[in-house]
């Protein structure tokens, strides 16, 4: 028997390992997704798209600001999963679990499957990636389609065969009927194509994403003329840029520690990885990386020239197609081959740090969306007719998903001896400086990151939309 059948080849040992650690590396991704979907309320930009799924869609051109993709899919995925926090966001985890491997074809397709591996390792324990992979909303599929856009493009440099530049114009479509920001990643890739490749092929590959953003055009301006842009920030543009890196690092909500401490030690191992890669990678292993850290540029340029120009779409949800490039440079340096040693203890402190990131959402406040279910069980079912105010007004849709038997605050008002009402616990919810027919507060209690404040008064009076605390909404809530 020849040798050959008795012992595998060394590639093929390789690639079945590189492949037993990818399929561990989703299993984690899994495990750190799915167990804790329904922890956290809905917050109000998930109640948007759950008023949506049960309006059939009717209303997205209208409060919505992005694409139709993810409404549609997550549409017919809650006819069979339901429209509640596990149910509704399963989808997400779903989505946030396959973009592991899709980041690991991304830097196979650069050349190293070993700095795929490490990209994917990053993309696993991820606080950002994994707090989009629990979020009813469009941006765990932007990143898994964004990054398989940039694993076909980054492949189709080099092979662009027909199937390849298919890929890519399928993902590339799709990423752009999912966010419209995905054009700052479609765009250059597509301009690299193109000056790489001067054929009908790439041309009719470009003609696909070049059609679904024609298509979706309409939509934009309409929602647009509708006062609905992207969600935007204040702040200088200095400010917003050192939020997004530590929204990359750290993920979204923070505490002081994780906002003074861990995000700078986890963005000083990041850089101090991409510094490696810079001093002792070989000229091939840094080659290998430059459309990763091109792609990676074009992808954040564009948000930043338009804040510059003085319209603030820079924040990590318009950038999100820049982080598997990022990702994919940052593992270069943890893969570069002179200093594996170093490579190796950086790897390990950016998952571990991350890691524990991941692990403290579900058991800190601090870290984790606005507690409207825990509100809603804290006031209990109205004994009698009572107006409920939330405030900032922008909450009122995650209120009344929450508040049970509510209905918006007719203009007439309503006769109640009873008001509550609910604010976040860092802007405590103070009442105008006079309410009717003797209203006095008689209990205010934080819940979690939230604050209820209750008033009652001797006898029942009318409070109408002008008595409720600004800046707020109210709701109306019927007894049982």
């Amino acid at each position: 028997m020849a040798a050959s059948t008795l012992k595998p080849a060394p590639a093929r040992v390789l690639a079945g390992r590189e492949r037993g650690l990818l399929a561990m590396l989703v299993g984690l991704g899994l495990l750190l997704r799915l167990p804790t979907l329904d922890v956290q309320s809905f917050w109000v930009d998930e109640a948007f798209t759950v008023d949506l799924l049960r309006g059939g869609l009717a209303e997205l051109g209208n409060t919505e600001s992005t694409p139709p993709l993810y409404y549609a899919l997550a549409w017919v995925w809650s006819q069979v999963a339901g429209d509640g926090e596990f149910g509704l966001r399963v989808l997400s985890a779903l989505l946030g679990a396959a973009t592991v491997p899709a980041v690991f074809a991304a830097g196979a397709a650069l050349g190293s499957r070993r700095v795929g591996l490490a990209a994917a390792a990053l993309a696993t324990v991820n606080p950002l990636l994994v707090w989009y992979s629990q979020e009813a909303r469009a941006y765990a599929l932007l990143l898994v389609l964004g990054t398989l856009s940039f694993a076909f493009f980054a492949r189709a440099l080099h092979e662009p065969r027909t199937r390849v530049l298919a890929g890519w114009a399928a993902a590339s479509a799709l990423a752009l009927l999912t966010h419209y920001f995905a054009v700052f990643l479609v765009f250059p890739e597509a301009f690299w194509l193109l000056a790489r490749h001067r054929r009908k092929g790439v041309v009719g590959a470009i003609a696909v994403p070049a059609l679904a953003g024609v298509a979706v055009l309409p939509l934009a301006l309409h929602q647009r003329s509708q006062g609905l842009t992207p969600w935007t920030e204040v702040g200088s543009v200095a400010g917003r840029l050192v939020e997004v890196a530590r929204n990359f690092v750290v993920g979204w909500e923070w505490t002081p520690f994780t906002g003074r401490v861990a995000a700078p030690v986890l963005a000083a191992l990041a850089v101090a990885a991409t510094t490696l890669l810079v001093a002792r990678g070989t000229g091939e292993e840094r080659r290998r990386l430059v459309p990763a850290a091109a792609i990676a540029g074009a992808a954040a340029i564009g948000p930043l020239l338009l804040a510059l120009v003085g319209t603030n779409y820079l924040n990590s949800r318009n950038l999100l197609c820049a982080w598997t490039p990022v990702a994919l440079v940052v593992a270069g340096g943890l893969c570069v081959r002179a200093a594996p040693r170093a490579g190796a203890a950086l790897g390990a402190l950016l998952c571990l740090g991350s890691l524990a990131v991941v692990v403290a959402v579900p058991l800190h406040p601090g870290l984790q969306r606005d507690a409207w279910r825990e509100v809603a069980e804290a006031i209990g079912p109205a004994p009698a007719a009572r107006v409920v105010a939330v405030r900032p007004d922008s909450e009122l849709r995650a209120g009344r998903l929450y508040v049970p038997r509510s209905t918006a605050l007719p203009g007439a008002g309503v006769l109640t001896d009873e008001l509550v009402v609910i604010g976040r616990a860092s802007v405590r919810p103070e009442p105008p400086p006079s309410l009717p027919g003797g209203l006095r507060l008689v209990e205010r209690r934080d819940v979690r990151n939230l604050e209820v404040a209750s008033y009652r008064a001797p006898a029942p009076v009318r409070l109408t939309p002008a008595w409720v605390p600004g800046p707020s909404r109210a709701l109306l809530q019927l007894p049982r």
